[in-house]
């Protein structure tokens, strides 16, 4: 555990949280949604799931990606790390879900690799930083 920097790694998991909820506040605002509840309202439609799923996934990889260039190291196991702790606060407010099973266990079984994604793209944006510092 000493080679995570959880500095980075909650850096990333903010990113990766915070982006989501926007997310979602602006998808009931640009639907118009009133007198339902936020969680009712989307978790109904298939085509608003598949949205949710991309979209999630896509602010995974990038909070791994965050988690990955803030640590500077280890870059892969940085934003699994964001992953693993988004499934944990996954699990814990899964009681209230109103989402299918098999989209909180699609979802579940995703945001791990999809957050070490983002920790290993973020291994090829050092690497082009060193490159441009090397002399010529």
């Amino acid at each position: 555990m000493k080679r995570i920097k959880w500095s980075a790694v909650f850096v990333g998991l903010l990113v990766d949280i915070g982006g989501t909820f926007f997310l979602g506040i602006s998808l009931v605002v640009a639907q118009g949604i009133v007198g339902v509840t936020i969680l009712d309202a989307m978790s109904q439609d298939p085509r608003q799931l598949l949205f949710q799923f991309s979209f999630g996934l896509a602010l995974t990889i990038f909070g791994g990606f965050v988690a990955g260039l803030v640590a500077q190291r280890d870059f892969a196991l940085h934003g699994a790390a964001v992953g693993a702790l988004t499934v944990v606060m996954s699990v814990i407010s899964l009681p209230g879900s109103t989402t299918p099973p098999w989209y909180d266990a699609a979802s579940a079984l995703s945001v791990i690799p999809a957050g070490a994604f983002g920790g290993f793209l973020a291994t090829f944006m050092n690497w082009t930083d060193q490159r441009r510092q090397e002399p010529r």
